[in-house]
């Protein structure tokens, strides 16, 4: 992607390595390309128009690390304004995406303790009131 022009700059905000609020420039690049589908199904398959969305910034920070993402889509990508709302969808899908498996660990942490204590009670009763399992 470095031969393709940049199309916009972008500024985002982030946190650094130690929370802290932080904000980063970025510089967006995008192309359209064409993936031809594996041979022996081009009769089955057309092949895909993508885009891919480059975006970068142009130093490293000292406290967090380069931010460099690319995405490749099939929605249209016309413009720089266009690729920056394709970025925005992926960041808040990402979000989305670190909550959920966040909460889902917890849910299944606490879903766990609590077959526990059923197993521990119902056992503990079967045994004639010992708590040897």
């Amino acid at each position: 992607m470095a031969e393709v022009a940049i199309k916009k700059r972008h500024l985002i905000d982030v946190r650094d390595c130690n929370g802290e609020p932080d904000q980063a420039l970025l510089e967006i690049r995008y192309r359209k390309i064409r993936i031809l589908p594996p041979i022996g199904k081009w009769k089955r398959y057309p092949p895909l128009e993508l885009t891919v969305i480059h975006a970068e910034e142009a130093t490293a920070p000292r406290n967090r690390k380069k931010i460099s993402w690319k995405l490749i889509t099939d929605l249209p990508v016309n413009s720089g304004r266009a690729a920056v709302e394709k970025l925005e969808w992926y960041a808040m899908r990402w979000k989305i995406e670190v909550a959920l498996n966040e909460n889902t660990g917890r849910i299944l942490w606490h879903d766990a303790t609590r077959h526990v204590q059923q197993f521990l009670a119902t056992h503990s009763r079967t045994a004639g009131g010992s708590n040897r399992i």
